[in-house]
């Protein structure tokens, strides 16, 4: 398969980025990536050096102050004293207790107080046949006096200052014990011994544990550490101690225990041995820092210990107090089962943990140094160690904290690294493919196009979308350059011609779709138009005969009132005639008579209004039904027509009630004319009647009042109306003169765009003919 030039310039280019960017990256990455983890490993090693040489410091200056402590304490008159008097008086201690009661007491004490607690701690038994002192003997009477009859709980013996049995031991008891265990409270040791530096017999302790008043030559503790510093400072002179390693002590249960010791002198002569069990928590306060490893520079799982030339710790381990369960698994996993069980059981590391690394050993050979190895748990941790001497046996001083920690930053940093140059590499490789496709693609460019675009142009088909893409300085590109100046100007005018006509032909179809809706609403205009002029003409007829009527009503109901109001001055008149009845019956008959025609007239009056109401109604239903033809236009008068409605139907109920008013009138008057026949006879009557009459006459003139305001707002609102109808005929009138003279210019720009569109559609057809895009 072969390559074309593209392709090939396209490989080289990528080639050209890619390996000398990669090497680029490897070289630096890994020139950044060494001088990270230099500067780091030389970091921690600083600082873990510096924490090591200050725990030094801080190990030897203590242990200094320990060995400064039992030389001048040894050196105190009080303890050379003390010394003396135990001695003497310890031999002569013989009170009178039953041996077999005191036996019997301690074996109680050593089987079920001191082994119960010895197998809580230690979680196994130990034998105590060995242990108890021989019967009838020092020791057997003093453990009894001063620990199995103490009444002080187990650990607490010390409390007492004197077992009250009139000894001299009690006495010399009473009067060094309160200063020697203040002493000892004060500087914090676990126990201090007075030891008999011919007999070996411990004659003094502070806490009374299983190993007072026993031989550290001949008794059970013989070979324990506490015989180990008498042994060693017995032959000493002054000024001079003798320091043991830690190891376990049974008598505290096998706690961790290491003892200094000092020859007690006074005046030149030997008295005894003065003995520290020293204080395990407080070496063990210094190498934890007191739980504050982060604020010494420890971080999470940095540490310093202690270890003994019998490979184990001499203090606590970090791990077992920050997280004891993932420590225990820890060390099952490194095949530390048996040792992990203990220390599960007993939450304490010191002579059980054992260490056997790289660091510990060299160091333990006086070797000091840093170095990265596996620790106690198999993890891999940065370690400072070296040497320090206790004054017993040598110890190795580690400080290590663990690799994955220490280390972070520069991991953290180098997948920073990785991730930055991955993406650096990707960003220049996808620069280089582009580059280098350009490049290939600008070249090769050249020659495909102008094949491909004379041989379009020579197939005739009218393809002006092909252009010579070459711009070189040559002849080459001064024909390309040359050619497509021409092939753009063709393509830019049709272009331009296809897209006029292309706007043309929208636009007129447009337009003549736009005349053709305008002649048909203008139509429908102009109908609409004139059928509300005509509806309109008819309204205002109707109207302008409504006001007539109205007038006409208005002018006789004017006529009813003064015909009442006379009527009823004619009525007051009456009633005063009547009191004269007899002498003026003919006047009276004659006025009755009169009145009487006059009621035949009003009747003939209220007849009238009673057919112009109904005229009214007539006309205000002929308006209405008219606005509702108007449609939207006739609302306002739809709203009239049915006011004039309501007015027509109130004056045709006042009517009724005038009518029967005038009945009741004409019905009297009747009857007056027949009584006046008897006028003498019922005079008073006639009184009566006339009142009544006056009081209808009074209420007419009321009712009359009021249908002459209806009558008139009916033809103030007549009025308005006749005006408004005129101003909406005319104003229909211009409407219809106006819709003709659209209608015609529609009709003509129809016509107009129906041209253009055959003009734009005869242009885009040519147009068409060549292939712009």
């Amino acid at each position: 398969m072969s390559l074309t030039i593209r392709s090939r310039l396209l490989i080289l280019s990528v080639s050209l980025v890619f390996f000398p960017l990669i090497l680029a990256v490897s070289v630096l990455g890994n020139s950044v990536i060494e001088q990270l983890y230099d500067e780091l490993y030389e970091s921690n090693q600083r600082a873990l050096i510096s924490i090591r040489e200050q725990k030094a410091q801080q190990l030897e200056g203590y242990l200094d102050v320990i060995k400064g402590q039992i030389i001048t304490y040894s050196y105190n008159s009080m303890i050379s004293d003390a010394a003396q008097k135990f001695g003497q008086a310890f031999i002569t201690y013989k009170p009178n207790l039953n041996s077999e009661e005191t036996q019997s007491a301690l074996n109680d004490y050593y089987k079920n107080e001191f082994s119960k607690k010895y197998q809580d701690l230690n979680g196994k038994n130990t034998s105590i046949d060995a242990l108890l002192p021989k019967n009838s003997s020092i020791a057997q009477l003093l453990q009894f006096s001063y620990i199995a009859n103490n009444p002080q709980p187990l650990g607490g013996k010390d409390a007492l200052i004197s077992a009250n049995d009139d000894s001299s031991y009690s006495k010399i008891h009473k009067e060094y014990h309160p200063q020697i265990r203040q002493y000892l409270n004060v500087f914090g040791y676990y126990d201090i011994f007075i030891v008999d530096h011919k007999s070996a017999d411990i004659v003094y302790s502070v806490f009374k544990e299983l190993d007072y008043a026993t031989n550290l030559k001949t008794g059970p503790y013989s070979q324990s550490g506490l015989a180990k510093a008498f042994n060693g400072a017995v032959n000493l002179s002054k000024d001079e101690f003798y320091m043991t390693n830690f190891d376990n002590y049974l008598p505290s249960y096998d706690a961790a225990a290491a003892f200094i010791a000092s020859p007690i002198y006074k005046d030149g002569k030997q008295l005894g041995v003065l003995i520290f069990q020293m204080p395990i928590g407080k070496i063990n306060q210094i190498m934890t820092s007191n739980n504050k490893w982060a604020d010494i520079g420890l971080g999470e799982s940095g540490e310093t210990y202690l270890v003994g030339l019998d490979g184990t710790l001499r203090n606590q381990s970090r791990f077992l107090l920050d997280d004891k369960k993932n420590y225990l698994s820890a060390l099952r996993a490194s095949g530390q089962i048996e040792e992990a069980n203990i220390i599960e059981r007993t939450d304490n590391v010191i002579l059980v943990q054992k260490v056997d690394t790289l660091g510990s050993r060299a160091a333990l050979k006086g070797e000091t140094g840093f170095k990265i190895f596996p620790d106690y748990r198999n993890v891999p941790v940065l370690s400072a160690y070296k040497r320090i001497n206790s004054g017993g046996e040598p110890w190795a001083l580690m400080a290590e904290i663990d690799e994955d920690e220490a280390f972070a930053p520069f991991y953290d940093e180098m997948e920073k690294l990785i991730i930055s140059s991955s993406i650096t590499v990707l960003i220049f490789l996808g620069i280089g493919i582009g580059v280098g496709y350009l490049v290939a693609q600008r070249i090769s460019y050249h020659v495909t196009t102008l094949s491909t675009v004379m041989d379009n142009i020579s197939q005739g088909d009218g393809d002006l979308t092909y252009l010579i893409d070459y711009d070189g300085k040559n002849e080459f590109g001064d024909i390309s350059r040359a050619f497509n100046r021409i092939i753009n100007k063709i393509k830019e005018t049709l272009l331009d011609v296809r897209h006029s006509s292309k706007k043309i032909e929208e636009a007129s179809h447009q337009v003549s779709e736009g005349a053709s809706d305008s002649i048909g609403m203008v139509e429908e205009q102009g109908d609409a138009t004139r059928s509300m002029a005509a509806a309109l003409e008819e309204f205002e007829a109707t109207v302008n005969d409504v006001a007539q009527n109205t007038d006409n009503s208005q002018k006789i109901s004017n006529q009813v009132v003064e015909d009442c109001k006379k009527n009823g001055h004619e009525a007051s008149l009456a009633v005063t005639e009547i009191e004269q009845l007899v002498s003026d019956l003919n006047t009276t008959s004659s006025a009755i008579t009169e009145l009487n025609k006059e009621v035949g007239e009003i009747t003939s009056v209220l007849n009238v209004i009673n057919s112009i109401a109904d005229q009214t109604n007539l006309l205000a239903l002929n308006a209405a039904i008219e606005a509702a033809r108007a449609g939207e236009h006739g609302r306002g008068f739809a709203v009239v027509a049915e006011e004039v409605r309501n007015l027509a139907f109130r004056t045709q109920e006042s009517t009724i009630q005038i009518q029967e008013r005038l009945t009741i009138l004409s019905n009297a008057t009747n009857q007056a004319v027949t009584a006046m026949s008897k006028a003498s006879g019922v005079a008073s009557d006639s009184i009566e009647h006339v009142s009544q009459l006056n009081s209808g006459l009074d209420s007419l003139i009321l009712q009359v009042n009021e249908m002459e305001q209806i009558i008139i707002s009916v033809a103030t609102a007549t009025e308005e109306q006749s005006q408004t109808i005129g101003e909406i005929n005319t104003n229909m009138s211009k409407v219809d003169n106006l819709s003709s003279g659209v209608f015609k210019r529609t009709q003509s720009n129809q016509a107009s765009s129906n041209s253009l569109t055959q003009v734009s559609t005869t242009m885009r057809n040519l147009v068409n003919k060549f292939k712009l895009d």
